[in-house]
């Protein structure tokens, strides 16, 4: 009797240290060998049938549940688990031997690829922590923060040993703490030295000590002069975002925001300062996507949330986002030149008023297009938001699709789907006027399709 071969192991493709000379893929072939060995053994002495078939099926289940088990780190216990009950249901030495073979040098690639991580992630906090002492700016530690991303959202479990859960915990606080050193060198470089004092006294006086010793950062906080910047003669946050009155402004707009020295005194708490940063993040998102629509790339609908300081960067983040989307969603839409926005027309009420015409004309593309915009952007309440709606519409789409593709009788089927999907969500008239065609150029068609929307709706 022969056992359907199990997928090799996934994670042997990954390179590992070998501490075998022999790979688990090679342990887990020999195992096969010898549990199809002793099975179909056992099963010349087996006369009932059923048997003989059960006995072969607990086999090929133990062999799967080893390959999925031994796929994944995190999965180790159970596979010593289903090793060890392969040893219980088998009873060759062969198959035995076969069984600690492959626990081994699972165990040992595990432990070397676990030794490698943990190395891995070790010299990436170290460099993170190196960057402390010799970053300047906010942008000299960005390249740490990126250093650091692909661990930080990485999955852990509880398989991996003590030592690397507590190298995780630390890359955490360490990733926490960078991005506030980063928010203080902010302060401090805009002349926001209050906030720069007070980011400094919240790291010495939490649990930073194993990162960077306190000592450090009382001398740190000892170079920051106390007050505020007195330099009047620079233009604030707020009077440099109030001069972004079009998407051509935001270059000049941007620059001179990321070179301010003299943020308003509102952003004299971390809260406010934050505030400030996320309206310097927003309009730089915002003059990128403009520039990549002017450079022909394709155009991708940017949104930006935040909160902002003031009332004034408030509204004029949501003043450009939206002459971005007005200038964007034509060519993201495939419009023609007459379908464009009219003057002082909302991006709201621009994409009710295209969700309605394709209706009323039975553009099902457009109509699937502006919905999805309409979606990302999470606008006013429309039609596509039911999904009885959506499904009307797609059976109108499939329902084209067949008649240009001359399956008839299909397309009369999706036309009365679409008809009872939905009621009003497909101009009646519009459906109408498609099947009296199909009905007057393939009548056979048309009947036999009528026939099958009954027979399938009547269950």
């Amino acid at each position: 009797m022969k056992l359907a071969a199990p997928v090799l192991l996934a994670f042997l493709a990954a390179p590992v240290i070998q501490l075998s000379a022999e790979t688990s893929a090679e342990a887990l072939l020999k195992l096969q060998s010898a549990v199809e060995k002793e099975t179909e053994s056992v099963a010349t002495d087996i006369h009932d049938n059923k048997d003989r078939r059960h006995f072969g099926q607990r086999s090929e289940r133990l062999l799967s549940n080893i390959e999925t088990f031994a796929t994944s780190a995190r999965e180790s216990a159970r596979l010593d688990a289903a090793l060890n009950e392969v040893n219980a249901n088998f009873t060759s030495k062969e198959v035995h031997k076969a069984a600690e073979n492959l626990r081994t040098i699972a165990k040992q690639e595990r432990n070397a690829k676990e030794k490698a991580e943990l190395s891995e992630l070790t010299a990436a906090v170290k460099h993170a922590m190196d960057s402390v002492t010799t970053a300047r700016t906010v942008q000299d530690m960005d390249e740490p923060l990126q250093s650091l991303t692909r661990f930080v959202n990485r999955p852990i479990h509880n398989s991996i040993s003590n030592e690397l859960q507590e190298a995780f915990a630390k890359m955490r606080r360490v990733s926490v703490f960078l991005r506030r050193w980063q928010e203080y060198l902010g302060a401090k470089n805009s002349g926001n030295f209050a906030l720069a004092r007070q980011l400094l006294q919240g790291m010495s006086g939490d649990e930073s000590s194993d990162l960077l010793p306190r000592s450090k950062i009382l001398a740190e906080i000892a170079k920051v002069p106390e007050g505020k910047s007195t330099d009047k003669s620079k233009p604030s946050g707020e009077e440099i975002v109030l001069k972004a009155k079009s998407l051509d402004d935001l270059p000049e707009v941007v620059r001179q925001l990321r070179e301010a020295q003299n943020w308003p005194g509102d952003a004299s708490s971390p809260e406010n300062w934050r505030r400030w940063a996320e309206t310097l993040n927003a309009l730089a998102r915002i003059d990128l996507a403009y520039h990549e629509f002017k450079a022909g790339l394709p155009p991708r609908i940017e949104t930006v949330q935040g909160q902002y300081p003031t009332e004034g960067a408030a509204a004029t983040v949501a003043s450009l986002q939206a002459q971005l989307l007005l200038a964007i969603l034509p060519r993201y839409l495939d419009l023609i030149p007459e379908q464009g926005a009219k003057p002082d027309e909302t991006v709201d009420a621009f994409l009710d008023r295209l969700n309605a015409d394709a209706r009323t004309r039975g553009d099902a593309k457009l109509l699937n297009r502006v919905k999805n915009a309409q979606r990302q952007l999470g606008g006013n309440f429309y039609r596509g938001d039911r999904a009885a709606d959506d499904s009307a519409w797609e059976a109108y789409t499939t329902a084209q699709n067949q008649e240009t593709a001359g399956q008839f009788m299909l397309a009369v089927v999706s036309y009365q789907k679409a008809l009872k999907t939905e009621v009003g969500a497909i101009p009646v008239k519009l459906v109408a006027d498609k099947l009296a065609a199909l009905q007057s150029a393939h009548p056979q068609e048309y009947e036999a399709g009528v026939k099958e929307f009954l027979r399938t709706t009547s269950r």
